[in-house]
């Protein structure tokens, strides 16, 4: 494939789509797992009633929130850069 003819704003364009998709996905893998960590926390302090256990659930739950927010945000992003990559399909 020659490159020479492909616009360099689509190259452009489709690697910022890249890396915004591929930090998307990661984040998201990483939001599942923390998820599943904060929820077995929330379970394990309704057991024990341990008061450790729920301090660490809450801050997971204030972390989670933050995490959200960033996949929102690169979500967003992703929708934006769509077009300009590989435009309307």
């Amino acid at each position: 494939m020659d490159l020479s003819t492909i616009d360099p704003t689509l190259i452009d364009a489709r690697g910022r789509y890249a890396t915004v998709n591929g930090e998307y996905k990661d984040l998201m893998k990483k939001l599942q797992a923390f998820a599943q960590g904060a929820c077995d926390d929330i379970r394990h302090g309704l057991q024990d009633i341990d008061e450790t256990r729920f301090n660490l659930a809450k801050n997971s739950c204030e972390l989670l929130a933050t995490m959200a927010a960033t996949a929102v945000e690169l979500k967003e992003q992703k929708e934006m850069l769509y077009n300009a990559a590989w435009g309307d399909k």
